[in-house]
């Protein structure tokens, strides 16, 4: 994780997350009645991945913080395995699709860190096998979103 994310507060964290829509949406958004948008946003890019498959990838990340997160209360140790997540395929789905699905989760995501308190960001939680505290998790998705979301815009640069 770099620097500036080891001490982001939490409710940074879940304005960050909050602001992921808008961000991917300008990203992958192309312009109206531009036929060859929807090669651009799938043509691969620097990272290997598409901007449809990076953003895909942040949505998964989301879907899990928003669960593991929210366990906290009913979990001693929730455990996130986001292996098959980084290794997906490219996805299927439309732009469209994709962005409703990233505006739902990365609410619920920066909900369930709104909604917990300080001893519940103490606790572990395993992710891929290693233990790290909540709080470092939460953390660490919103720099991987980030980067999900920089790698997108490679990919389009690359592809335009």
């Amino acid at each position: 994780m770099s620097a500036p994310f080891d001490s982001m507060s939490m409710a940074d964290a879940a304005v960050t997350l909050r602001s992921l829509p808008r961000r991917f949406t300008e990203t992958v958004s192309g312009p109206v009645g531009d036929d060859s948008w929807g090669r651009t946003v799938r043509a691969p890019g620097p990272s290997g991945r598409s901007a449809l498959g990076s953003l895909a990838v942040a949505d998964a990340e989301l879907v899990a913080l928003g669960t593991a997160i929210a366990s906290l209360p009913l979990e001693k140790s929730p455990v996130v395995n986001l292996g098959p997540v980084r290794r997906a395929a490219e996805p299927k789905a439309s732009p469209a699709d994709l962005l409703a699905a990233v505006k739902v989760n990365a609410a619920r995501a920066a909900a369930a860190v709104e909604g917990r308190g300080h001893d519940d960001f103490a606790r572990q939680v395993t992710v891929d096998g290693k233990s790290m505290s909540a709080q470092d998790y939460v953390r660490r998705t919103v720099a991987a979103c980030l980067s999900h979301l920089n790698d997108a815009r490679e990919a389009i640069e690359a592809a335009t």
